[in-house]
């Protein structure tokens, strides 16, 4: 059997809903840090009773640069394990934290309402609680988790950041 190495950190492929607008509510249904600080309403509308833990695309990178090393030595750390950044929240905490922050930067600072899952149809049904278990990575790689608070912040404000530039240029 070849050696693997699968670092899950979050749904498959073929597990991920297809977004699909709603106008009683946020397009947050699957959203990137990327699509986050777009934020042109005066209201959000925000499921608020699924839990997850957002982790950016820079704290995964990261930490793979980091686990490289390490399989690339030979060392016996094959196998699958589940990463994500510490803690967990809602989308509407989500959704939260990424109106603080480019609030602080921009000013505006939209309403939140909390809705059930119910109050924001898709075509996938989404799980109550996607949160990973990650104390089988802890253990092998002993690499802390950043808190995903803070990929949240750096990521929004980088993206605020280029679009200002961007802004700058045309």
């Amino acid at each position: 059997m070849l050696p693997f190495f699968i670092p899950r950190c979050g749904r498959r492929k073929s597990e991920q809903p297809q977004r699909q607008s709603h106008p009683a509510a946020t397009p947050l249904g699957s959203p990137t840090l990327a699509d986050a600080p777009l934020i042109v309403r005066d209201e959000l509308r925000v499921v608020a009773d699924q839990r997850g833990a957002p982790t950016s695309a820079r704290e995964i990178a990261d930490v793979i640069l980091d686990i490289a090393p390490r399989l690339l030595r030979g060392d016996n750390v094959w196998g699958t394990y589940h990463f994500t950044s510490g803690g967990a929240t809602t989308w509407h905490g989500f959704a939260s934290r990424i109106v603080a922050v480019q609030a602080a930067l921009t000013g505006r600072s939209p309403s939140l309402s909390p809705i059930a899952t119910v109050d924001y149809p898709t075509a996938a049904r989404r799980p109550a609680n996607s949160q990973l278990d990650c104390s089988l990575f802890a253990k092998v790689f002993a690499i802390g988790r950043r808190h995903w608070t803070e990929g949240v912040d750096a990521t929004t404000k980088a993206l605020l950041a280029s679009a200002q530039r961007i802004d700058d240029v045309a």
